[in-house]
């Protein structure tokens, strides 16, 4: 503070950054870290030049040596519409830490007069902590104060050589069972960074304002105007949760990204409305907004301040409810931590991670979202497309059905194509064409169109993106190379044959200097389903989970075959990170080492 100005104890704050209000003196870091350890009683005040005029400045120490007033009061200045998560205080020692020592030789080094003051300074400090920890002890877990409390009462002002003592000392500190409880809140909260508290309440003014914090609980939003009716998913759903049986029920859709799974979760959500005392609608792609989400519940309802709160709450009311994990994606989050207990309510989850559909529960729980069925496809089509029904030829009518035979039969693909024949009146026909020639940048073009519809955020190819970025870069290698191969006829066998046959195989006529590279390419990344040159079907089987669990494949029992999408392959081709070449040629190798000459049925059969 001020040397001429210590009896106001109002302290100059050195910023590093521009404040409109009270603007700070111009000086260096050093010449700051001075002026903030100037104690009258230790140290000389030092000159920082201002406008052409030396101010002095000491330590503020007395009355603001805990500065934490004074950082709630800046934060409410700089930041007056935000909310604080966690506040932390670190302190240098409780006053008792501190002893005058007997007069001695020391005291001439040491004046008792500085010692006084260093006590008085801790007492100072600990006075404004327990004002802070008043403060705030209506809203627990914001709050923390860490200050070393025993052990250092020994260590005398002289004994600069003990600092490994001083550590020790500190370490015990911490290593108690409360201030480990504490660290671990604070952790929590600072991690978690939820907002509870309004900025315009933590300098202690009074408010008279002041209002319940904003909930960011949602309604659950209504299924879009153009969505198509899907019977045999929504009679699943439905079947399953409204039965009065007494045990918690959990529904799973999953499927391939842009197959319709949220909508039809939405679906089920509006023609079961009546049947709730209350719907939470979740966004479950993190854990963030998972716990935020449940958290503002609870504090909407006036039954707690946390997700646990909300959880405790729905487990133990006995009216019926309904939960919905939207973008339950990633498993490692474990939703099932987050299912309250007890038997009244109902969950729904939406997944593209195949392993999320394990944990429902209830008769027939679980739904394979995938493609549309024709009359379907063709209703969405011309609900979103909108034509007048005088043009609708029969040349139309033939190209909008082959659009759904042949390419779209994903409800997002459909929604898609339909925004885009609606923005340019292109008609089905002339989309085709369109289409064909660039299918990506087609169905992607007027995706703005279809978000003020639907409100879904993400287009078909922005949902496979992030799946192919999860799988491991095994996983990718394989889809890279069955995009080249006919997309619904890849067995094991073809794998186990040209791995089991890669090292022996000897070209009849010499490879090209291209061609051994992409071969030896190719025999490294087969020998990777052999242990000790034997098929490994575990390893093949476990790569190929890999790739289902996120929808982007999907396996035939009865035939014992994996098969793409017609639009996955498409996509998969554009992010090989080869040339169309070198791709194809390895997929022909694949099926060349594959065939053998063999005279067994089995052989011929293959063939």
């Amino acid at each position: 503070m001020s040397k001429h100005n210590m009896n106001a104890g109002i302290p100059t704050i050195f910023r590093s950054y521009p404040s409109a209000n009270d603007p700070s003196p111009k000086c260096t870091i050093w010449q700051a870290l001075r002026a903030s350890t100037a104690h009258p009683e230790m140290f000389e005040s030092i000159g920082i030049e201002e406008h052409g005029i030396s101010q002095l400045y000491v330590d503020a120490a007395m009355g603001c040596g805990n500065p934490m007033e004074h950082v709630l009061t800046e934060a409410k200045r700089m930041y007056p519409n935000g909310r604080v998560a966690c506040v932390v205080s670190i302190g240098g020692g409780h006053a008792r830490t501190i002893q005058i020592p007997k007069p001695s030789a020391l005291s001439q080094i040491f004046p008792i007069g500085v010692i006084t003051a260093m006590r008085d300074i801790a007492m100072d400090n600990e006075r404004t902590a327990q004002m802070m920890a008043k403060r705030f002890q209506e809203t627990p877990n914001v709050y923390f104060r860490l200050n070393v409390d025993q052990g250092i009462q020994a260590i005398k002002l002289g004994n600069y050589d003990r600092l490994s003592d001083v550590m020790a000392h500190t370490r015990a500190y911490i290593s108690k069972v409360e201030t480990n409880d504490l660290l671990r809140r604070a952790s929590i909260a600072i991690r978690n960074e939820i907002g509870v508290i309004p900025t315009k309440c933590i300098d202690g003014e009074i408010q008279l304002d002041l209002a319940l914090p904003p909930s960011n609980v949602k309604d659950c939003p209504t299924p879009t105007s153009v969505y198509t009716d899907r019977h045999g998913p929504l009679q699943a759903a439905i079947g399953c949760l409204t039965d009065n049986t007494l045990e918690l029920r959990v529904f799973v859709f999953h499927g391939l990204g842009g197959a319709g799974k949220t909508q039809l979760a939405l679906q089920t959500v509006q023609r079961t409305w009546d049947h709730w005392s209350d719907v939470v609608y979740i966004n479950a792609s993190s854990t963030e907004t998972l716990t935020s989400t449940l958290k503002d519940f609870a504090v909407t309802k006036k039954i707690g301040h946390n997700y646990q709160d909300a959880l405790q709450w729905l487990g133990k009311t006995t009216s019926p409810w309904l939960m919905i994990f939207d973008n339950a994606d990633n498993s490692s989050i474990g939703f099932q931590n987050y299912f309250p207990k007890g038997a009244g309510g109902r969950i729904i989850l939406t997944t593209r991670a195949r392993e999320v559909a394990l944990l429902s529960r209830g008769p027939d729980s679980e739904y394979n979202v995938s493609s549309l069925e024709a009359d379907e496809a063709y209703q969405l089509l011309l609900a979103v497309a909108r034509p007048r029904a005088k043009d609708l030829s029969k040349k139309e009518k033939d190209a909008a059905v082959l659009l759904i035979q042949v390419e779209l039969v994903l409800v997002r693909c459909m929604d898609m194509a339909g925004a885009y024949i609606w923005r340019t009146s292109c008609g089905f026909y002339r989309y085709r064409e369109i289409y064909s020639a660039q299918p990506q940048r087609t169905l992607e073009k007027y995706n703005n169109v279809l978000l003020e519809l639907s409100g879904y955020e993400k287009t078909v190819y922005g949902t496979w993106v992030m799946s192919y970025q999860s799988l491991s870069k095994r996983a990718q290698r394989m889809l890279w190379l069955i995009s080249y191969l006919q997309r619904d006829k890849i067995s094991a066998e073809i794998f186990r044959r040209a791995a089991t046959r890669v090292k022996k195989f000897k070209p009849k006529f010499p490879l090209t200097d291209i061609m051994g590279a992409i071969f030896a390419d190719l025999e490294d990344y087969l020998t990777g389903f052999l242990v000790r040159d034997k098929w490994n079907l575990e390893a093949f089987q476990s790569l190929m989970g890999e790739i289902i669990s996120y929808s982007l494949i999907s396996y035939d029992r009865m035939d014992a075959t994996y098969a793409l999408h017609v639009l996955v392959q498409g996509w998969v081709k554009t992010v090989v990170p080869y040339q169309l070449a070198e791709a194809s040629a390895q997929a022909c190798l694949l099926l060349i080492l594959s065939i053998d000459h063999e005279e067994g049925s089995q052989d011929y059969s293959y063939r």
